[in-house]
This record gives C-alpha cells, sequence and structure tokens, in this order.
C-alpha cells in the first residue's frame, strides 16, 4: 500500500510539475514581426525542483528545419530572441540539474510565436499579387472566367530574401521563386514541377535558410531519379 501510495504521488507531482509549466514558460510578445524580438521568460518554472538548474532552449521553426537547441547549458531565466523569419515558431524549455544532466522537457513548457513578414497580398479585377513596402515583389497570378486561378503559396521571408511557390494554371506548372524585399527583380530556384501531359516532375522538401542557402529535392519521371540540391540564393540588403 505504501508503494503504490508513493507512485501516486510521484504521478500527481510530475502532473502538476507539467501543468505548471504551461503557465510558467511565457512570452513579452506573441505576435510580432519580422526583425523584431521577443523575450522568453520562466522566472517562476519549477522554482526549488533543481538546485541551481540549467536549461536548454529548444526552436522548431517554420522553414522545414529540424527542431534545434539554440541553448544548453543556459542559467538565466529570460532569453530575449530576435527573429528574422516570418511564420510560426515552437519554443520549448527543458530543465536539468547543475551539471546538466537529468533533463525534464514538459510537454506544456511550449511558447508559440507568430511572426508577421508585414508583405501584403494584393488583388485587382482578374489577378493578384504581393507587395512589400509598396513595392511589387511577385508574379501576377491571373484567374480566367471559370475561376480558374494561379496561386502563388508558402509565402516567406527571411531577412530581406522572399521565397514563395508559384503555380502556373495554364501550363500546369509550378517552381519555386525568389527576390529581394527591397529591390531587384524575382527569380526561379528550382527546377519546374510537371503536373499536365507528358512526363511528371516534382519538388519536394523546400527549405529556405536563414544562411542564404535554400535545398530541396527533385523527381524526375522520365528518368526515374530522386536528386538533392542546394543552392546559395545570396544575401538581400
Amino acid at each position: 500500500m505504501k508503494k503504490t501510495c508513493t507512485i501516486l504521488l510521484g504521478l500527481i507531482s510530475a502532473a502538476s510539475f507539467s501543468a505548471s509549466a504551461h503557465y510558467a514558460f511565457t512570452a513579452s510578445k506573441y505576435n510580432i514581426e519580422v526583425g523584431e524580438s521577443t523575450t522568453l521568460d520562466w522566472q517562476n518554472y519549477a522554482t526549488g525542483k533543481f538546485p541551481d538548474p540549467t536549461f536548454n532552449l529548444y526552436v522548431t521553426k517554420p522553414n522545414g528545419e529540424d527542431r534545434f537547441a539554440f541553448r544548453r547549458g543556459y542559467k538565466q531565466r529570460s532569453f530575449t530572441r530576435l527573429i528574422n523569419m516570418s511564420g510560426e515558431h515552437l519554443f520549448e524549455l527543458e530543465i536539468c540539474d547543475s551539471n546538466g544532466q537529468n533533463c525534464y522537457l514538459s510537454p506544456y513548457a511550449k511558447v508559440r510565436i507568430k511572426v508577421d513578414h508585414g508583405c501584403q497580398k494584393k488583388s485587382s479585377h482578374d489577378r493578384g499579387w504581393y507587395e512589400c513596402n509598396g513595392r511589387q515583389v511577385t508574379q501576377y497570378t491571373y484567374t480566367n472566367w471559370t475561376g480558374a486561378a494561379d496561386s502563388i503559396s508558402e509565402f516567406q521571408v527571411i531577412d530581406n530574401r522572399l521565397t514563395w511557390k508559384f503555380s502556373d494554371r495554364s501550363e500546369s506548372t509550378s517552381a519555386y521563386f525568389t527576390a529581394c524585399k527591397n529591390n531587384g527583380s524575382y527569380s526561379q530556384i528550382t527546377q519546374l514541377e510537371n503536373y499536365g501531359i507528358g512526363f511528371q516532375t516534382r519538388v519536394s522538401n523546400f527549405i529556405a535558410k536563414k544562411s542564404g542557402y535554400a535545398t530541396w529535392t527533385f523527381w524526375n519521371e522520365f528518368r526515374n531519379e530522386t536528386t538533392s540540391h542546394n543552392e546559395y540564393l545570396g544575401v538581400c540588403y
């Protein structure tokens, strides 16, 4: 009976620990724009659970990169994060002992930050496009009389570089494009995907990175092969 009570108390304690993390790991701003900062704070998180605890901070970015730790063995109870990538960022907090061991990652110790790209989706009659700072940065999308339309998807801003996927209704093709936010014209990054007549091609796992590189895989039905690609897009000022 004593053993059962001990187990139950341990489960209750763990559940309480996890639930409290939901309220103790917070951010100063949950909605910001590219280039702005938010302060992650856990002053009241698991106080007394570990003497002299250390913390690991993880982020899952919206561009498709794997989750990674951007701070390990961190001893402070707040961190200001400058974010230069649009989309939703998921931050997670892991607590460890003073040696960085015996770590615990609560499923509730999470913060989601939404980062707006600051550009606008415009439309006029039968066409649409994106503008940044009043400047058109993408090609036009057109809609015909039946309602069939070109499309722009996965629009993202990293620092001052833009990337997006453009699908051409009339040609049954699509590809990823890029442009600088403040100057220059757009250019195509990937090979064309063909959804229409003839041999099919596909682009998958496209990731634009803060380093200025873009990676993706390309499948070619005619050659029956899949190839990996890594291209440097350059720096936008």
